[in-house]
């Protein structure tokens, strides 16, 4: 069985600053903060990724993954 996938806000920071920001799908936060770690690395983007729920668990019919979208839908 398949687990709903939701939305987190994603972003890489670094000094003092974002450097990039967007969302992430995944099944859970810990999901969603390997899949920005490895985004990143492929990107070839330095900072410090992170991921957060913003309020309620958002579900979603997205693919899992990182997207430029700030959108929480």
């Amino acid at each position: 069985m398949t687990k709903d996938l939701k939305v987190y806000a994603a972003g890489i920071h670094r000094e003092g600053d974002w450097t990039w920001q967007g969302t992430v799908v995944a099944q859970s936060i810990a999901e969603g903060k390997k899949l920005l770690r490895e985004w990143k690395i492929k990107e070839d983007i330095k900072g410090t990724p992170e991921v957060a729920a913003l309020g309620e668990p958002r579900i979603t019919t997205r693919p899992k993954g990182v997207s430029h979208s700030m959108s929480l839908e």
